[in-house]
């Protein structure tokens, strides 16, 4: 009984090196990216007809000492180089503050027309005059309050004020939430795009859709 008691910690390790080698050796992703193009006031007004109560700032920098790490993914000092990089690059913020805390955020680059798509490592060719909108993410604390979309309807209607043509957003199919608040603006399924490593053999793919309605 000690002797196994005491072979426990070893038999864990070795598991949990054998899943760290099956991660490393094996990886799927789909992405799928929607698209909505701009025609008129008047057919885009639905994406307008339902006005919300959260205050979506423009390239507000200091929105960003709000940034909590201990919800995000990043390091604060990560998250304020990678940032800085985006501000750089002619990148446009959009962010909700609540209480001091950065509740929302999400990044818009137009025009764009070579976009990295690194969930699946590929680089994805968007027609002239388009957007790209990416990274968007809700604090824990503030999500099913309607930010993600009250974002996305700010960021379409400074689109349509700038004479963007059309606008592309990237999803993992398996975030459904997300796919519906996109598809709920009229945003429509324009690419699936896949990765697939099995030890050194990796397969990429692209499937296009129907042309934007």
């Amino acid at each position: 009984m000690i002797k196994s008691a005491k072979q426990l910690p070893l038999v864990r390790s070795g598991i949990a090196l054998l899943r760290s080698l099956a991660r490393r050796s094996y990886h799927t992703a789909t992405i799928r990216l929607y698209g909505l193009e701009f025609r008129s006031q008047e057919s885009n007004a639905a994406q307008n007809a339902t006005r919300s109560n959260w205050d979506v700032a423009i390239n507000k920098r200091q929105d960003l000492e709000g940034y909590d790490p201990h919800a995000g993914w990043q390091s604060k000092s990560d998250f304020d180089q990678s940032c800085a990089e985006r501000f750089a690059r002619g990148e446009v913020l959009f962010s909700i503050l609540v209480d001091h805390t950065l509740a929302h955020y999400g990044w818009l680059i137009f025009p764009a027309r070579s976009i990295v798509i690194p969930e699946v490592d590929q680089i994805y060719q968007l027609p002239a005059g388009a957007a790209y909108l990416y990274d968007f993410y809700t604090h824990p604390a503030f999500r099913n309050r309607g930010m993600y979309q009250a974002s996305l309807r700010q960021i379409l209607a400074h689109l349509q004020s700038q004479g963007c043509s059309a606008a592309y957003i990237g999803v993992a199919p398996s975030n459904v939430p997300s796919c519906r608040a996109i598809e709920k603006l009229g945003f429509q399924t324009a690419a699936t795009l896949g990765y697939r490593r099995i030890a050194t053999n990796v397969r990429q793919w692209v499937q296009e859709h129907s042309a934007l309605s």
